[in-house]
């Protein structure tokens, strides 16, 4: 599959659910497309997101300081973090 395609499939996987955490991601790509190559669908995440074409957040979680998650957001999305977001 060539990486056109897998971020086709990123950009309508992650528009469709209006973002979606990591795992959440890497399960149902593997659920539509269980041939996939995982590394090439990770490494073309990782260079959609430092292109600017999604958006990844990473956080780190009190209760798993040793754990960092990712969600991803359509590109343009709008963030607002803090405590009086209005």
């Amino acid at each position: 599959m060539s990486e056109i395609m897998i971020k086709d499939i990123i950009i309508d996987l992650i528009e469709r659910r209006q973002g979606m955490k990591g795992v959440d991601f890497a399960l149902e790509i593997g659920r539509v497309f269980p041939d996939i190559d995982g590394k090439k669908v990770l490494d073309t995440l990782t260079k959609m997101a430092e292109a600017g074409d999604i958006i990844e957040v990473e956080y780190i979680l009190p209760s798993m300081k040793y754990r960092v998650k990712s969600f991803y957001l359509p590109k343009d999305t709008e963030l607002r973090i803090g405590k009086n977001v209005k």
